[in-house]
């Protein structure tokens, strides 16, 4: 049984962003059905420079988007987009979102879940655009909810669960945040009422 530290508040879920390369756009805006195709355990990751909150455990979600356009491009493949999400179960946490979205519920005080599980589920993307410094445009997935589309196309892309999947199999961003990682062990998440506070180790 884990038992939670007091509650503390943590800094905004953070998101990875699409870079647009040279004669490439984002993703476009909008809803998009998706299924989820990697769940990396980036094991307990330090807050961004001049962010708060102490250090938490993070997990890395892909989420392959079914039927998403880009303005000057014609995608052949279902491109996959990336969140981060830390463990912490406050009002104000994103992964409790992520875990209604799946089990069409709010998960139980207690109850152990295994992400490795999650892998091909249906979810509902919400993709925002956002201007980067230099004026680019990235695209994040803002939100994820319940997927109500029916008929949804199998993975085309291969499942990534690590770990189990080989470290070099995995995108580049995620290889160097499990190497700085101030500790990697394997991700069960165990939903916790009340606190957004750090899950033990």
């Amino acid at each position: 049984m884990i038992h939670p530290a007091p509650a503390a508040k943590a800094p905004p879920a953070s998101t990875f962003t699409i870079e647009v390369g040279q004669g490439g756009s984002p993703v476009d805006e909008g809803a998009y059905p998706a299924r989820i195709c990697a769940v990396l355990d980036l094991g307990v990751q330090a807050p961004p420079p001049g962010g708060k909150g102490a250090p938490r455990r993070q997990l890395a979600v892909g989420f392959e988007m079914q039927g998403a356009t880009t303005l000057d491009a014609e995608l052949e493949t279902p491109p996959v987009m990336f969140r981060r999400y830390g463990l912490s179960w406050g009002p104000k946490a994103e992964l409790p979102k992520l875990l209604r979205a799946l089990l069409g519920r709010d998960a139980a005080p207690g109850e152990r879940l295994s992400p490795a599980e999650w892998i091909g589920k249906p979810v509902t993307c919400t993709v925002e655009h956002t201007q980067r410094a230099d004026g680019g445009t990235s695209a994040r997935v803002a939100s994820v909810t319940r997927c109500v589309a029916k008929g949804l196309p199998e993975l085309a892309a291969e499942p990534l669960v690590y770990p189990g999947a080989a470290l070099i199999a995995l995108p580049e961003w995620a290889q160097e945040a499990i190497a700085g990682a101030l500790h990697a062990t394997a991700a069960s998440a165990t939903a916790a009422a009340g606190y957004d506070a750090d899950v033990p180790q």
